[in-house]
């Protein structure tokens, strides 16, 4: 059992709260290439649901560093979003991508590092990138040398206006 696992098990109370701190060894450990660090507190409310379900709310506030899809220079953005999953106990494991997570009920446990990374990176804007004046001169200058990267800087402008 890992740092960012419940035990539905050991879940007693009517409502329970959990919070894991999602720092540079998360984000390291992810192995991705969209999330390059980050500083986000998620915050897991657990409450008992109907038909032996639980309910889950995560609640994520802090910055991830991404590149700029402009300059591949490091971007910081904020996050600040609110998740909601259900939980309930079966034969095997399934996740299906909607909001039901059935688990073993021999197990009791769930890991939620993936689930949480993937919410993170969900919340994050289609496009980052700095403000035109903020980007790398240097990658601006390297893109200025192609005919398609001029088509793909006045594509920048305009999304920018």
């Amino acid at each position: 059992m890992n740092a960012y696992t419940i035990s539905f098990k050991s879940i007693k109370q009517d409502e329970e709260t959990f919070e894991f701190p999602l720092d540079s060894g998360f984000w390291k450990r992810q192995e991705s290439d969209e999330i390059l660090d980050g500083d986000v507190m998620a915050i897991v409310h657990v409450a008992h649901g109907a038909g032996g379900t639980f309910e889950l709310e995560l609640d994520f506030q802090g910055t991830v560093s991404v590149a700029c899809h402009r300059c591949t220079a490091p971007l910081t953005v904020d996050v600040d979003s609110v998740s909601e999953l259900v939980v309930k106990y079966g034969d095997e494991y399934l996740d299906n991508g909607d909001d039901l997570i059935i688990i073993p009920e021999r197990e009791g446990t769930l890991d939620l590092s993936e689930i949480m990374y993937e919410l993170v990176l969900f919340s994050l804007p289609f496009t980052c990138k700095h403000p035109i004046d903020e980007c790398n001169p240097e990658m601006l200058k390297y893109l200025a040398g192609s005919e398609e990267a001029e088509e793909d800087a006045d594509e920048w402008e305009e999304d920018e206006e």
